[in-house]
């Protein structure tokens, strides 16, 4: 909890965060300072008078005049269910991925799928691609599968490997377009993997360009691109040149390398 009487130092703080990084991301009552990215593990958030901020560790040093009117604590839980819940409100997002940025949401939110397609000006009927962290958060979409074979999936998806995989009768168009199959991959980035993983659900996984254009590699491209319509976040893309190798599920034959 605050101590009583810490007005003054709240106006601090929020003074060095806005003068030291120089912008502030809002969404609801939490903002996001600086590199909160996915090192969220090295931040540390703050109670102040405008709401809840996440801070870099390098910036801890900063508090240390204040910390004593101020309770410093580790941010990974609040973060993480802050993301989570601006995706199920059908919030949109920008991350990195083995080679470029991509844009998310959550793949069982039809307006937030729909709202991606608009930004990309991609048709539905092409479907889109979903990475997971695991298994169970595709079961839903996909037939089963053995145990052998979502090795398969896990192991092919450290190679940046897609897969077309059989749906379910229930995975909705908005997903699949115009077809029986659905793109899948077991995304062996770790930003992407522990967004997945911190969501608690698989993600919408596509490219962060208008069609036909090039995709994003970096924060400021995305940011060129979107503004403020998605929120991006920081990171480094995969060492990759070219985007994941979709092959069919069944015989494995390449559709794109």
């Amino acid at each position: 909890m605050l101590r009583e009487g810490a007005a003054g130092c709240f106006e601090l703080v929020d003074f060095l965060l806005l003068l030291v990084y120089g912008f502030v991301e809002r969404f609801d009552q939490v903002f996001l300072v600086g590199e909160f990215a996915l090192n969220v593990d090295q931040a540390f958030f703050v109670h102040t008078a405008s709401g809840l901020v996440v801070l870099g560790a390098h910036f801890n040093a900063a508090l240390r005049n204040v910390s004593g009117n101020i309770r410093i604590m580790r941010s990974f839980p609040a973060a993480n269910r802050s993301l989570a819940a601006y995706l199920k409100r059908g919030g949109v997002i920008a991350y990195p991925t083995e080679s470029c940025y991509g844009l998310g949401c959550d793949p069982a939110n039809r307006r937030a799928v729909q709202r991606i397609l608009q930004l990309k000006q991609r048709p539905q009927h092409k479907g889109l691609i979903l990475i997971a962290a695991h298994y169970r958060q595709v079961v839903r979409y996909i037939q089963p599968l053995t145990q052998a074979e979502q090795r398969r999936l896990r192991d092919d998806g450290a190679q940046a490997i897609t897969y077309l995989m059989p749906v379910k009768p229930s995975c909705p168009r908005w997903l699949r377009g115009a077809h029986d199959t659905l793109a899948i991959r077991m995304t062996a980035h770790p930003t992407a993997r522990n967004l997945c993983r911190n969501a608690g659900s698989a993600l919408v996984s596509t490219s962060a360009n208008r069609s036909g254009m090039r995709a994003a590699r970096t924060y400021a491209e995305c940011k060129r691109i979107f503004g403020n319509a998605v929120w991006v976040l920081r990171g480094q893309v995969g060492k990759r040149k070219r985007p994941s190798t979709i092959r069919a599920w069944g015989d494995g034959r390449i559709l794109r390398n």
